[in-house]
């Protein structure tokens, strides 16, 4: 299996000296090259056995990593190999950003916890459902907004992702499955009106405030809410999620993969796509 080269890594010392009053440091926890060889092995067969076609793995203490990886592919079409610069979807990770950027707003006092998002989202009918569902309820899931609207077409490439206007028709032809408080339902069309919350009260776009407010804080020099133009590794194409293709595709490992047993049938094992770096 392809793999890059690996960022380099301290290894522990041999025979670390104990910690003051018994505490261990950082470095007392980082495992020996042994145990660090034995979870690249580890990693290596996992990727293999689940025909997964690369993955980037990283493993720190106290913020400091020690072991950082890449395997497999990044794009199997054009035999790009996966690298730990490439950059990935975070996916739903985002929903912290968002409930981050929501409770922030909150201690500033510009919004509440039980305000119903009518008022903060004009385009709501004020007397339908949606428009009575309280922030706190987004923020929980327990709204009864369905998860992605009457058609998520849009999550297997049929259509093109919703922008503000696509989504606030989701939101409202696919009205609530529950009542607001009463079951846990997860749902991206709840976290997306969130996200408009967010822009009409902060007055700037999501992306921006969460660059100010939770990115740029943190150091996180490569993560937006869109992909970054020009940036080595990262492509508008969803390289970092699994996804259906339109025509179904037999899975074939890159080239110099050792022989594998047929565990699976082709018909009874999913196969990842063949574009794509999950």
């Amino acid at each position: 299996m392809t793999q890059t080269s690996p960022v380099p890594t301290s290894p522990a010392p041999t025979n670390p000296v104990p910690s003051p009053r018994g505490k261990a440091s950082s470095s007392d926890l980082v495992p020996d090259e042994q145990t660090l060889e034995s979870i690249h092995r580890w990693l290596e067969y996992r990727l293999w056995h689940s025909r997964t076609p690369g993955a980037q793995v990283a493993i720190g203490v106290a913020g400091q990593p020690f072991f950082s990886r890449a395997y497999g592919w990044a794009d199997l079409e054009r035999g790009v190999p996966m690298r730990t610069d490439h950059l990935f979807r975070i996916a739903s990770h985002s929903k912290t950003f968002t409930a981050t950027l929501v409770l922030q707003l909150v201690d500033q006092g510009q919004l509440g916890l039980d305000d119903p998002i009518g008022p903060h989202l004009p385009q709501l009918d004020p007397a339908g459902p949606l428009a009575a569902i309280r922030v706190r309820e987004l923020l929980e899931h327990t709204a009864g907004v369905l998860r992605d609207g009457l058609d998520a077409g849009h999550w297997e490439f049929r259509r093109a992702f919703p922008d503000t206007a696509a989504l606030l028709d989701l939101a409202r032809e696919g009205g609530t499955k529950a009542a607001p408080g009463e079951v846990f339902a997860y749902s991206n069309i709840g976290y997306s009106l969130l996200g408009l919350v967010i822009e009409q009260v902060s007055g700037t776009t999501f992306a921006e405030a969460a660059r100010t407010s939770v990115v740029a804080p943190l150091g996180l020099l490569d993560t937006a809410a869109t992909y970054l133009p020009g940036t080595p590794g990262c492509t508008p194409a969803p390289v970092g999620r699994c996804c259906r293709t339109s025509t179904p595709r037999r899975w074939t490992p890159p080239p110099g993969s050792p022989p594998r047993r047929a565990i699976w049938s082709a018909s009874s094992r999913p196969t990842p796509s063949a574009t794509s770096g999950c």
